[in-house]
């Protein structure tokens, strides 16, 4: 198999190698050339339905302008300019490195009815008038079996590529030559893929072929009145798609949930590491057959695109809540199931804070915290919210207390920070105004929620107190440059 191919690849480049045009043959300086095209008898065999493009240079220097340079359909002398129609137009430009003039005709889908003889005509500035002329046969537009571009199956399933065609045609072989191949027009692997006739087949399929391309590759030796056994090659690649279920990172997982005096909602997560096709639909169900879809209850949020997944989120969550439950996945192919175990988590610990530097619009915080050695999930988050002490003393008076900022008040009137947790606790939050005072919270998150809140006051600098210490870090610097020269000295 591999022979045939290799032969009739050289014996496809031998008839375009060896029939290369020249810009010497007689003395016309016009030079045709495109795809699929016989440049002994300057015809071009071209199937049905293909895109075609054919140039024409003028390789001297006498011609006015490109518009002097045409096509022409002898067909009735039929001049065709750019605005022909969409299917068939020519464009003008400059030959790369040359700059003679150089015209190319389109055809975006050729047709039977676009076959016939098309001239590229030239008037010099002498006003003598050349052309030349390229002949276009077109096939019939070859009929697959199977005209898809893609063929999958489950990992497992048995998979065959009909690289057949429908009825040979009055300009077709009976028997036509099919060679099955790889995409880059190697053999195929022999211990995977099993040929007979026109199919290739793979018993087996692994996740290893997904994306293997095969090549059915059609030969026909087309006959002309100007050629003969001039071959014609089709081509239609086929890729493997393998089809698997949905994956985790394992059979089940363990998820935890805050359960103390607060109102707390808790979520579990359900992420797919892998699956094709990707995983559209999910569903989460309490203890293997109860779907939950109570909307007081329950709220279920797909995540379908890059990252595919899905997460419950448990309203007011309580003892009552910590079971087992499990998510399904499907890809509309086939589906998967993961168990998730939901147990009960300490919130995370109240963190220490302390006010590092208070700048203009901006303040320099550290938070630090003595995690739970004995808590199963560490502090990931750091929440930091603030709102401006005017805005609390309008709304609530002047005798509330900072603790009892509610949930609702603080999303409504504050701004929130919400950073990853730093080894060095040094957290800066910018963006606030000048000479103001804040009031500020601070909690720490884990995956299963969040600590006990620690509220303060922290006011920012106005531009008196900004230059002034601007000024005795200055000072202090020359002094320190200062000390250092008379101690080198």
């Amino acid at each position: 198999m591999r022979t045939v191919w290799l032969l009739v690849s050289l014996c496809v480049a031998a008839v375009q190698c060896s029939n290369e045009p020249t810009e010497d043959e007689g003395q016309n300086p016009l030079t045709i050339s495109a795809d699929h095209m016989d440049y002994d008898s300057n015809t071009i065999l071209i199937r049905q339905g293909k895109k075609l493009m054919i140039s024409c240079v003028f390789a001297r220097e006498d011609i006015a302008d490109k518009s002097d340079l045409q096509w022409r359909k002898k067909d009735g002398n039929r001049i065709i300019d750019g605005e022909s129609s969409p299917s068939v137009f020519t464009v003008e430009v400059l030959e790369h490195h040359t700059h003679h003039k150089k015209t190319s005709l389109h055809f975006t889908n050729i047709h039977q009815r676009d076959e016939g003889s098309y001239e590229c005509h030239a008037r010099t500035l002498g006003g003598q008038d050349l052309h030349k002329t390229v002949q276009i046969k077109v096939l019939e537009e070859i009929q697959w079996k199977d005209p898809t571009f893609n063929a999958g199956a489950l990992v497992g399933e048995p998979l065959t590529i009909d690289c057949g065609i429908r009825n040979a045609g009055k300009d077709r072989e009976k028997d036509p030559q099919i060679e099955i191949t790889d995409g880059n027009g190697e053999p195929l692997d022999d211990q995977v893929f099993t040929i007979a006739g026109n199919e290739a087949t793979v018993q087996e399929l692994t996740k290893e072929l997904n994306g293997v391309v095969v090549s059915c590759v059609h030969i026909e030796m087309a006959n002309t009145e100007n050629i003969e056994d001039f071959p014609v090659v089709d081509r239609r690649d086929v890729q493997i798609d393998v089809w698997h279920k949905p994956e985790f990172e394992s059979e089940s997982s363990v998820q935890y949930a805050i359960i103390d005096d607060k109102i707390r909602d808790a979520t579990i997560h359900c992420n797919v590491t892998s699956s094709n096709p990707p995983a559209r639909h999910f569903a989460f169900f309490l203890d293997g057959n109860q779907e939950l879809n109570d909307p007081a209850k329950y709220s279920v949020v797909k995540e379908v695109g890059q990252h595919q997944g899905a997460h419950l989120t448990i309203f007011n969550v309580n003892v009552d809540d910590l079971h087992t439950y499990r998510c399904e996945a499907s890809n509309g192919k086939t589906k998967s199931s993961l168990d998730i175990h939901l147990r009960e988590a300490n919130p995370p610990s109240e963190p220490k804070v302390t006010l590092l530097e208070a700048k203009k619009t901006s303040i320099v915080w550290k938070i630090e915290a003595d995690d739970d050695v004995d808590s199963p999930i560490p502090v990931s988050k750091i929440e930091i919210r603030f709102i401006r002490d005017a805005v609390v003393e309008d709304r609530l008076g002047a005798e509330h207390e900072d603790s009892n900022i509610d949930d609702a008040f603080w999303r409504a009137h504050g701004g929130r920070s919400l950073r990853d947790k730093k080894t060095d606790g040094i957290y800066e939050v910018h963006g606030l105004r000048h000479a103001s005072g804040y009031v500020w919270r601070f909690r720490q998150i884990s995956e299963a929620g969040y600590g006990d809140a620690m509220v303060l006051r922290a006011s920012t600098l106005d531009e008196l107190a900004a230059e002034r210490k601007s000024s005795a870090r200055s000072a202090l610097c020359s002094f320190v440059i200062l000390i250092l020269t008379l101690v080198f000295w």
